[in-house]
């Protein structure tokens, strides 16, 4: 979300100036932490429902989420 290419799009959508630097500012962050696999795997497992109703529903969150989102 918080991407330089999200921030400009969302600007631009809500006809406001772009501001580059606010793609920069974190906020309330979570250390990043990489999951162990078998955990990926077992949530992969119990969400794959729910990603692929919302694949069918909103195809960009196919793009979104993608493979590195687990």
């Amino acid at each position: 979300m918080f991407e330089s290419r999200n921030v400009d799009a969302l600007s631009a959508f809500l006809g406001l100036e772009i501001y580059k630097a606010l793609a920069e500012i974190r906020v309330n962050a979570s250390p990043q932490a990489e999951l162990p696999l078998e955990i990926k795997q077992q949530a992969r497992q119990r969400l794959s429902q729910i990603y692929e109703y919302c694949g069918q529903r909103c195809p960009e969150t196919q793009v979104l989420s993608g493979e590195n989102a687990w």
